[in-house]
């Protein structure tokens, strides 16, 4: 039985989570989110210091890449 992706996913976010606890790291403010269909609309009226999108981009092709930033562009801190 196949399970589907976003059951795997789900795993790995609350595993990270579990280890930031672990780890006493929780009091910076993480926040782990899936960004589903690549959607930003659950960022919204926000603003980052970053964005770690680990293996990610090395599996996107080079134009897809460019547009992807630059959708995340407006939500950086200047």
């Amino acid at each position: 039985m196949v399970t589907p992706r976003a059951d795997i996913l789900a795993n790995c976010l609350e595993v990270a989570d579990l280890r930031i606890k672990e780890h006493q790291l929780d009091r910076r403010g993480q926040e782990f989110l899936h960004l589903h269909g690549g959607s930003l609309a659950p960022l919204c009226c926000r603003r980052f210091d970053y964005i770690w999108a680990q293996s990610v981009l090395n599996h996107i092709p080079p134009d897809e890449i460019c547009r992807l930033l630059g959708k995340f562009l407006p939500l950086m801190h200047a």
